[in-house]
């Protein structure tokens, strides 16, 4: 019968080299959707645009990652197909198949914690993996022996754990379990089992749909939100402008006095002696040593002022001059 699912395409025999193995404690036994599995580890993937399978039992998480596009509903690693057999010979053991390319398994105290490829044997690799789980035990898997095993245990391969390792993420499992513990010859399992793909591959369809029109709702909604943010937004920001437009025709007066003060540099020997700003208009007196032609460049350059005419220019008697400049302003819809 599992030859003929996988014959049909309904399972897919993951190849060990092409997946990366991670374990994991759980803090308790829980079930993990496919989603979850998603959300929460795969943080432990060494690449992106990647899928993940996880395979809980007691409170050990296995953890398969894979780039490959696979469209059968039922995906089982290899590794633990093979894992599964061996750890019938022995609970604490580091494995290492010769195939293609070495296979390293390591199970500890019955379970799989360390699964992975490697093109040449490396000793002191495999003391470094030995010691990091206290393993004393290597057991050599040669080719021959290496199929047989796989054999074994695909033919051993439970319809619990078939059902394990199926991709749904549906209520429609409760189902499917049922008819996996259940189903009690063959060919009507066989049967069942394909109108429940089936069913479930549709059920998966009207599900997606139905998630896709809750998120068009909730993005709708909240586009709505914003827009209506955005249309008070504009309102305040009109009405400012209004007032700007026909009470603030020009500059602030704060704004026209902190940049006139800055107009003399430190350590210039010039002093203000007078400012005083009238809406449009300023009168600037300044006692200096210095010409008074820096001082109107210096003016001329603030964006906000029109026009610097150098008023009167008279020398005190400590060599000092006192001129006055008058300023206007642009108006502020002219900046």
């Amino acid at each position: 019968m599992k030859k003929f699912l996988l014959q049909y395409n309904f399972i897919t025999i993951l190849p060990f080299e092409e997946t990366f193995f991670h374990a994991l404690t759980l803090p308790k036994k829980i079930k993990l959707s496919k989603e979850l599995l998603k959300i929460n580890y795969l943080k432990y993937s060494p690449r992106k645009n990647i899928n993940i399978i996880g395979h809980v039992h007691k409170k050990h998480l296995m953890l398969w990652f894979y780039t490959k596009n696979i469209t059968s509903p039922i995906i089982v690693p290899e590794s633990f197909l093979l894992y599964k057999e061996l750890k019938k010979r022995s609970g604490n053991a580091l494995f290492i198949i010769k195939s293609s390319v070495y296979k390293i398994l390591i199970v500890k105290d019955g379970y799989l914690v360390s699964a992975f490829t490697t093109q040449i044997l490396d000793d002191e690799m495999l003391s470094i993996s030995s010691d990091e789980f206290s393993i004393s035990n290597t057991i050599h898997i040669d080719e021959i022996e290496y199929k047989e095993v796989f054999q074994s245990a695909f033919k051993s391969l439970s319809i619990e754990e078939i059902y394990q390792f199926n991709q749904f993420d549906l209520d429609t499992k409760t189902i499917a379990k049922k008819v996996f513990e259940y189903g009690a010859y063959p060919l009507s399992f066989l049967l069942v089992f394909m109108m429940l793909v089936n069913y479930i591959h549709g059920s998966s369809l009207q599900s997606q749909i139905e998630r896709l029109k809750e998120n068009y709702i909730a993005q709708r909604d909240k586009n709505k939100k914003i827009s209506q943010d955005i249309r008070k937004h504009n309102k305040d920001v009109k009405k400012w402008q209004e007032f700007v437009n026909k009470e603030l025709l020009y500059t602030d007066p704060l704004t026209v006095l902190n940049d006139i003060y800055k107009i003399i540099k430190p350590k210039e020997k010039a002093t203000l002696q007078d400012v005083s700003v009238n809406e449009k208009d300023v009168t600037l007196k300044l006692q200096t040593n210095l010409s008074p032609v820096i001082f109107l460049n210096r003016l001329s350059k603030i964006p906000y002022i029109q026009t610097v005419i150098i008023q009167n220019s008279f020398k005190q008697r400590n060599g000092n001059k006192i001129i006055t400049y008058t300023i206007a302003l642009k108006p502020l819809k002219e900046l």
